[in-house]
């Protein structure tokens, strides 16, 4: 059952396309994954999907609702959480002050204290350092608040710029545990991702976008058989 849609979407800036009719389906409870070289449009298509880029062509549809021209704070209200691929933290409010800002939508007192306990169920280290700034948080400290502030809205699908960047790899791969233990647990993910091994480890199906229009789509078996990655990477041979 898909949960979002991208049906031909062209969008860009300034009467210039970035996005080029590209489409894709994000199942429920699977991990979808977009990729591609740089300027290929994958940031681009997260700004249409999220409302802060409104596409001049094509549609976007939430669990069937299209939600093509609703403002982002609407999106987020039906359940679509984002993590940007920028640092969206507040560095002097302490670390249980930044999730709390992720609930600002819940009115339930009662709600958002068990929302934050089983943030802090997940991540025991945002629990031992919840009164201090988040300012002083590791680099992969930090994705986990951001991922922990996003479920503080209990959304139902979860996009992400980059999760990878700026990290180790050692960070990268201990971000990438949580987000797979997400997806165990039947959350939505759709992920825009560079480091491809990485996100190809992990995701259901993937996407792969080359100069804002789609190029090839499938299992991350069959994106990585007969050279097709390398071929969108480096223009290796005949694809």
């Amino acid at each position: 059952m898909a949960q979002l849609e991208a049906v031909a979407v062209t969008a860009g800036y300034g009467g210039s396309a970035i996005l080029k009719g590209v489409s894709l389906t994000v199942a429920k409870g699977r991990i979808t994954g977009v990729i591609g070289p740089n300027g290929a449009g994958k940031s681009t298509l997260l700004k249409a999907i999220m409302g802060y880029l409104v596409p001049s062509d094509g549609a976007v549809r939430f669990d069937g609702e299209d939600i093509t021209r609703l403002p982002t704070d609407q999106r987020i209200r039906r359940g679509i959480g984002y993590i940007a691929q920028t640092r969206s933290h507040f560095p002097s409010q302490t670390v249980q002050e930044n999730l709390r800002i992720g609930a600002y939508l819940v009115r339930d007192r009662q709600l958002r204290s068990e929302r934050q306990s089983e943030v802090f169920r997940r991540f025991p280290i945002l629990a031992e350092r919840r009164r201090q700034p988040a300012a002083l948080l590791s680099g992969g400290q930090l994705r986990m608040l951001e991922i922990g502030r996003v479920l503080m809205s209990s959304p139902r699908l979860i996009v992400l710029d980059e999760p990878s960047i700026g990290l180790s790899s050692a960070l990268v791969d201990m971000v990438y545990a949580h987000l797979r233990e997400l997806a165990i647990g039947g959350m939505t993910l759709l992920i825009v991702e560079q480091n491809v091994r990485k996100l190809l480890s992990i995701a259901d199906f993937v996407y792969a976008l080359e100069n804002g229009s789609n190029r090839y789509e499938g299992t991350p078996d069959v994106l990585a058989a007969g050279g097709r990655l390398a071929g969108l990477y480096l223009g290796a041979g005949s694809l």
